[in-house]
């Protein structure tokens, strides 16, 4: 039981090292290309446009730390000066858009 432990917390660590490549990542990039990238740019560090309206890096720990949940709801219902999509993009949409937004998440920040 104890050697099942171990393997299963390793395999955990791996699992959560290791950038993962997403199926709705694809259609989450085409969505964001649509409607993000204008102000937050190709990269997530944010257009000139963007950077004046206070747009957030979007691999900062500031937007990585929160929870999925809040990352849809936020694009859903916008905030600030940011727009809502919700009536633009489905629930399905919603979540591969935040998939996408989680590939800005560099390699040495999943490894923290």
């Amino acid at each position: 039981m104890r050697s099942i432990l171990i393997l299963a917390s390793i395999t955990l660590l791996l699992a959560t090292a290791v950038p993962v490549t997403y199926a709705g990542d694809a259609e989450g990039a085409m969505i964001y290309a649509s409607h993000c990238a204008s102000c937050h740019g190709d990269d997530g560090r944010g257009t000139a446009a963007g950077k004046k309206l206070g747009v957030p890096r979007l691999s900062a720990d500031e937007v990585q730390d929160r929870s999925d949940r809040f990352l849809r709801t936020h694009v859903a219902e916008g905030k600030d000066k940011m727009p809502a999509f919700g009536h633009k993009l489905g629930h399905e949409q919603l979540i591969d858009v935040v998939i996408h937004v989680r590939s800005f998440w560099t390699p040495k920040q999943a490894s923290n």
